[in-house]
Formats: structure tokens, sequence, C-alpha cells
């Protein structure tokens, strides 16, 4: 047989067997670090912020108690001293309206001390003081209030909601804290916020937060409502300030 045409035979099969290596190299499971996973799955936190004026859509709302408020009326609790004092009485599974009035000079807090031995600031303030606090009572039993003050003060507590209850839309102007009640349908709900002060300023929709600046506000948030029910809408403030819902 011809040398030349042996050759060629032999540098043929040498060049397809090594394109058949380098394919069969290039072919098999992808690797992956167990770094590259963890970069790529973990979630990113970001910092918190201040909201701003433009409006935002946050997610689904849905009351955090039952939205049905009941036709039982509980009697009010209506407490008052001069100075530090605590006083207990009873509360049961539900709303719970605080309304304070303090009229000495000084620092002033009113703090709730429940059941299980959680405490939680109602009020606090330099001079006097006037307003209504919302907090959510999830276990009956004996409550108390511890006041530390160097005037007089008074307290007045009230399970039962409201005879007139807010809906869409209204618009609300007040002064201090303050709470309301408001009834609420499934869909988007817009909410509109000014404040002229000097401190914390805080709006809340049944705990999902509204809009939170140490001063002067203005802005809005947009909020989806899962279920239709009556929310608390809590509002904590030094100065003036007004609220539009639509």
């Amino acid at each position: 047989m011809n040398k030349n045409i042996i050759w060629g035979f032999v540098v043929t099969v040498s060049l397809l067997s090594g394109c058949s290596a380098n394919e069969t190299n290039q072919v098999g499971s992808p690797t992956f670090s167990p770094e590259a996973v963890k970069e790529a799955t973990e979630p990113t936190l970001e910092p918190s912020f201040i909201p701003t004026a433009a409006p935002t859509i946050d997610p689904k709302v849905v009351p955090s108690e039952n939205p049905t408020p009941s036709s039982t009326l509980q009697k009010d609790i209506s407490i008052n001293g001069t100075g530090d004092q605590s006083e207990t009485f009873n509360l049961n599974p539900g709303i719970a309206i605080f309304d304070i009035n303090y009229t000495g000079e000084g620092n002033v807090y009113f703090d709730l001390l429940s059941p299980n031995g959680d405490t939680d600031l109602l009020a606090a303030k330099r001079g006097q003081y006037k307003g209504r606090v919302y907090k959510k009572i999830t276990e009956s039993g004996e409550y108390s209030v511890n006041v530390n003050s160097k005037g007089s003060w008074s307290m007045s507590v009230s399970q039962n909601y409201p005879k007139e209850l807010l809906q869409v839309p209204s618009s609300l102007t007040g002064k201090g804290d303050e709470v309301y009640f408001i009834n609420l349908t499934e869909g988007n709900i817009k909410f509109s916020l000014k404040n002229k002060g000097e401190k914390m300023f805080m709006v809340e929709l049944d705990g999902r937060l509204l809009g939170v600046e140490n001063g002067n506000y203005t802005g809005s948030k947009t909020l989806s409502i899962d279920k239709a029910g009556v929310y608390p809408i809590t509002i904590k403030s030094d100065g003036q300030w007004t609220i539009t819902i639509e």
C-alpha cells in the first residue's frame, strides 16, 4: 500500500479521536460552589427608611381581630390620681381605648402591665398631655397602669367600639394622639397624611405603617384591603394633622 495513503489515514484517525475527547470533556454535570448558591438564593436586606411623599402600594392587609364589633357593651373603667400611682383592673380580649389627661408639670409616663408581665408604654410627655391610645388585648386577666408624674391625672378605659364608624371617603383633622375605627371593604384604599409638629409623627392602620416622620410630614400611601371589616387607625403626634381616606 502507498505509504502516503497510510500516513493520511493515521492522521485522520488521530484528529477524530482528539475531537471526541475534547467534546467528552466539555459535556457533564455543572459544578456549583456553595458560596455561589448562597449568594443567588439569599434575599438582600434593605436598610430601614422613612416613607416619602410618593404613594406606595403595600401588601394586603387582613384584620388582626374579629372585624365585626360586638353588640355587648362593656362597662368603661375610670381612674384618677396625683403623682406616682398604680391601678389594677380587668380587661377582656379585644380592643382597648385609653383616654388620658394630665394637667401637671414635668415628665409623665403611663405604662400598661399585662398579666404575663409584659410592659407597654401608653404615653410619655413633658408637661400637660391629652390624648387617646389604642391597644389590642390578647388575653383576659388583671392589668395594671403604672403612672409616674408630679401632677394630677385621669384615665378612662373603654373596650367598646364607637357608635359611629368612619366610612370611605373620610377626612380627619385633629391634634395630638388619637384613635379612630373605620369600616373598610376589599380593594385599594389611599391615605393622604399631613402633620405640623416638632416631634414624632406616626400613623398606622391596624399596625401597618402609613407614615412616620420626626416633625412636619406630607405623604400618602395605598394599602390593599384583603378582607372587609373594622380597622383601627392610630395617630401619634405633638401637633396638628389631617388625614384623607379615599
